[in-house]
């Protein structure tokens, strides 16, 4: 399995991981890998975001893509919290959850 880092665009190729299943090729997600011999495998901690979010996502990525890692962190937790109100609002259309309006105090 091969996955792209979405701010470098690096790939990283992924042999020995308990965890590739059920991966489809257009998902955004937030995973750790790590080192291991000589490939890479995930940790356990996962963030799948939907996938009518990825054109949002990736366009906040673009913004942030040159500029130093905390501006980068802030943005992972932002989406993350995005996530996580998308989970817990089901009612709320996912384009009020990810979005840069300021409407759900994310």
């Amino acid at each position: 399995m091969t996955i792209r880092d979405l701010f470098t665009k690096k790939k990283f190729l992924l042999e020995n991981s308990s965890i590739t299943a059920g991966f489809n090729s257009d998902e955004v997600f937030e995973a750790r890998i790590i080192p291991f011999e000589k490939t890479w495998i995930f940790t356990k901690g996962f963030c799948f975001h939907p996938l009518e979010a990825s054109k949002f996502i990736l366009k906040e990525i673009k913004q942030v893509r040159h500029l130093d890692r905390p501006h980068k962190e802030a943005l992972m937790l932002k989406l993350l919290k995005m996530r996580y109100k998308f989970e817990q609002y089901k009612h709320i259309r996912l384009d009020f959850i990810y979005s840069n309006d300021s409407k759900l105090r994310i």
